[in-house]
């Protein structure tokens, strides 16, 4: 029994919803208007199949096997009330396609990988839900994992992919993304944010873009909002 997702528009606009179906080789058969009459129709029905199979699992994002490692000397930052924030923008074709084997920001996908150190007294939480930046006069907000690779799937035009892929894509993803976490005095979180944007970015997205984190909380109730400019980025 073969596991296969289906991707499929749900209404305008870019909504996309995704259905998942456990396959057999025979229904996949009754897809291509192939009925098995024959040995010739199975096994071309076979071929069409492994096919289709090598062909969907090689259609899921791409995601880093290891946590990519970046130096502050890549990043730009900026600290208040004893909360430090920090940014890697992720620039350039090269970059996307070493880390996820895709041009993102040509689909209007640009990702940072931030990290928020907590050197206050209090008790702080982020949520990187509420994020967003500010690129070219423009509102671009933050996508959870899920939504991120919906997008990716819709812009990239795949309607077929094995499950199992998927799944394993969503986990390491989110894994290595920037989750809503609670930071005790002297932790720290680091991780991927993804942001949408609308067409397609420019090479060198962040020249023109402030990373707005938003909601940042101290002591479970004073909420801090920190800017970041990432065309300072060298």
């Amino acid at each position: 029994m073969i596991r296969l997702g289906f991707v499929h528009r749900t209404g305008p606009g870019n909504t996309v919803g995704m259905k998942r179906s456990r396959t057999p080789q025979r229904y996949l058969c009754a897809l291509c208007g192939l009925e098995q009459r024959g040995p010739a129709r199975l096994f071309l029905a076979g071929l069409l199949t492994a096919f289709t199979l090598a062909w969907s699992g090689c259609t899921t994002l791409h995601v880093p096997a290891a946590r990519p490692g970046f130096s502050q000397k890549e990043s730009v930052e900026v600290e208040a009330n004893g909360i430090v924030l920090r940014a890697k923008p992720i620039v350039g074709r090269e970059s996307y396609n070493e880390l996820f084997d895709d041009d993102l920001p040509q689909i209007g996908i640009v990702a940072i990988w931030a990290t928020v150190e907590n050197h206050s007294e209090q008790a702080a939480a982020v949520n990187p839900k509420q994020w967003y930046l500010m690129a070219e006069s423009r509102r671009c907000p933050a996508m959870s994992v899920n939504k991120m690779v919906d997008r990716y799937y819709h812009e990239r035009g795949i309607r077929l992919y094995m499950v199992q892929a998927d799944e394993r894509t969503r986990e390491r993803l989110q894994k290595f993304s920037l989750q809503r976490e609670e930071l005790g005095p002297g932790a720290s979180v680091e991780g991927f944010v993804f942001f949408r944007m609308e067409g397609s970015a420019h090479v060198s997205w962040n020249l023109d873009a402030t990373l707005m984190a938003k909601g940042i909380k101290l002591g479970g109730a004073h909420k801090l909002d920190m800017q970041l400019p990432l065309y300072a980025h060298p």
